[in-house]
């Protein structure tokens, strides 16, 4: 049987790819040099 809780809370967090990755990683270095609009 199920039972509704009551007073149930949701816990979303936010989290962008800018985030994740670190300033200084390779791909940011490569994603300023290389022009990857033809690709969208």
């Amino acid at each position: 049987m199920m039972t509704k809780r009551e007073n149930q809370q949701i816990e979303m967090h936010l989290i962008t790819i800018e985030d994740l990755v670190p300033m200084d990683h390779l791909l940011r270095k490569v994603n300023d040099i290389i022009d990857f609009s033809f690709m969208g």
